[in-house]
């Protein structure tokens, strides 16, 4: 199988996932090409992949902006005013948008703002988890939080770069110390916009391809030390989606800390 992992001939985009894997694996190619690192049978794969029509074109492109056109309309039913700028400056970088990893989306971020008193139980409480799931919550209303030094957001309400599956199997403190070598933020209340936005992803998670998230770019507070971080997650037989903190040391592969990165080109 090459870089590409040829799907089956004349097979159809079916899921926003695949929608946006296929997109940066054409982004792939494309830096590939430019920087001349491609065999003669890469080029072939490549364009055999175009041919049966299953990398992105202007109507996968279009499928991104309808995406980003449903999650304006969800921050509007819970009573988001967005002026016609803002909108407009969103859905033209939603047109654009070029994904950096198979697993990487756009999201919508910053409806209820980022301060932490405010925001944070409003988008729990906003989350209405898939049919026949209850959701449960820990850390309660009570339990101090506060944002990991430089992950706090900043702006107003935007596109943002969610990548779900970042720092896989690190822990949340291995995932902050190699955040900020990157360049990059972990994920706080954006994983929470996530399933406000699209509660059917709770269903995805398998520990695997779809781990489950942590919230890393926050801390709770346990006793008299910051050293929690929240977390959500999918019970199965008590078909519960419960948001519960544990230790910043704890590391699985099951876990990720879910990456943001700023509208880029």
């Amino acid at each position: 199988m090459s870089l590409y992992g040829n799907p089956k001939k004349g097979s159809l985009v079916t899921t926003t996932d695949q929608l946006f894997s296929l997109q940066a694996r054409q982004n792939e190619i494309s830096r590939r090409l430019k920087a001349g690192s491609l065999t003669v049978e890469d080029v072939l794969d490549a364009t055999q992949g175009i041919l049966d029509g299953i990398y992105p074109t202007k109507k996968t492109t279009d499928s991104i902006v309808q995406w980003v056109e449903r999650q304006l309309a969800r921050w509007e039913e819970l009573g988001v005013v967005i002026d016609e700028e803002t909108r407009e400056r969103i859905l033209q970088q939603a047109d654009v948008f070029k994904p950096f990893t198979d697993t990487d989306t756009p999201l919508v971020s910053g409806g209820f703002g980022y301060t932490l008193s405010s925001c944070f139980g409003r988008l729990w409480d906003a989350f209405v988890p898939p049919a026949g799931y209850t959701k449960y919550r820990y850390p309660t209303a009570e339990t101090p939080l506060k944002y990991a030094a430089g992950m706090k957001p900043t702006g107003v309400l935007r596109l943002v770069h969610f990548d779900p599956n970042g720092y896989q199997g690190k822990s949340p403190k291995d995932a902050l110390s190699l955040a900020k070598k990157d360049k990059v933020r972990l994920a706080s209340i954006e994983v929470l916009e996530k399933l406000v936005l699209d509660p059917d992803w709770a269903m995805s998670w398998d520990g695997k391809g779809s781990p489950y998230p942590k919230l890393s770019g926050l801390q709770a507070k346990y006793g008299s030390d910051w050293s929690n971080v929240p977390y959500v997650n999918r019970w199965v037989l008590d078909l519960g989606v419960n948001l519960n903190a544990n230790d910043a040391d704890n590391a699985n592969d099951n876990w990720s800390s879910p990456v943001v990165r700023d509208y880029s080109k």
